[in-house]
């Protein structure tokens, strides 16, 4: 039986996430990932344009798609959860991926993965406030990715202290005060 084209992108993936447990992305060639893979380097620009391509669809299969189906269905704590404890059981993975910079970087491709889905959360609420003129749900999309993805880069380069509950209450206290709140109390003393 021959392999569809979705099998040999995972198979490309798989091979990859390998190889950056060993080894940084910029020693990472496109022929190195092909080999591990079992295929040749021109075959592999038949699934994707380059490896950081590549690197956002390890991010879009292994976490996002699961996480998906929570947010179908109305869970976003547990697919906040989810998006954690994912990130936790591939922490090696991740924290070399975010190490990667640059134009491609992978905190800004993870970045967009998360706001594309909370853009959609948003756009779909049944009941939303009116918002101030200057926000739009795009503003908004963009700010709680942005925490989503700082926080879990935060929590990677600090050693993995504490464990999922503990990333979750860290991000919930965000959401939940405001600067002014956080503040305001200490000038009063």
């Amino acid at each position: 039986m021959t392999e569809c084209k979705e099998q040999k992108r995972i198979r490309l993936a798989a091979a990859f996430k390998e190889l950056l447990r060993q080894y940084p992305f910029h020693k990472i060639s496109v022929k190195m990932i092909a080999e591990s893979a079992g295929m040749s380097r021109p075959s592999f620009y038949k699934y994707f344009a380059d490896k950081y391509e590549l690197l956002g669809f390890v991010a879009e299969y292994w976490i996002m798609r699961k996480v998906d189906m929570l947010l179908e269905e109305g869970m976003i704590d547990a697919g906040i959860e989810l998006l954690f404890r994912s990130i936790l059981n591939e922490a090696d993975f991740f924290e070399r991926a975010f190490a990667v910079t640059g134009q491609n970087s992978f905190e800004k491709s993870f970045g967009e993965l998360l706001e594309k889905r909370i853009r959609r959360l948003l756009a779909e609420a049944p009941v939303m406030p009116p918002l101030p003129a200057l926000l739009t749900l795009d503003n908004l999309a963009r700010y709680y990715s942005f925490g989503l993805t700082q926080s879990i880069k935060a929590w990677l380069e600090h050693a993995r202290q504490g464990e999922v509950k503990d990333l979750i209450e860290a991000y919930m206290f965000l959401n939940e005060h405001s600067l002014s709140e956080l503040v305001w109390p200490r000038r009063e003393q």
